[in-house]
């Protein structure tokens, strides 16, 4: 388990991920993410030596009994969904899906 208190601000995954909840100047209240009104995210990835941009929307993968075909977390979060989501579409790009099976 990763507890909040033992890893420093600017480590978390989901802090790669935008629209926020504020601009960040207040260092009290560190920005979070939040829901996007039109169902599109910006994921920051670092990939080939650089920080990239990943466009990804919130439509999730099902299988036929209409659970969720990618990894994620309970409560449920939509945070965990959208970095797998980033993550394939990064390796479908670099043609890494491609080289599998």
């Amino acid at each position: 388990n990763q507890r909040a208190d033992s890893i420093d601000a600017d480590h978390f995954l989901w802090e790669n991920i935008w629209p926020k909840d504020n601009d960040g100047t207040d260092p009290e209240n560190p920005p979070k993410p939040t829901a996007s009104a039109n169902g599109k995210y910006a994921v920051r990835m670092w990939v080939v030596d650089q920080w990239r941009c990943v466009w990804v929307d919130d439509r999730m993968p099902c299988d036929v009994f209409g659970r969720a075909a990618l990894p994620g977390s309970r409560p449920i979060q939509l945070w965990p969904l959208l970095l797998c989501k980033a993550t394939l579409k990064l390796m479908k790009h670099y043609g890494v899906l491609d080289r599998i099976g």
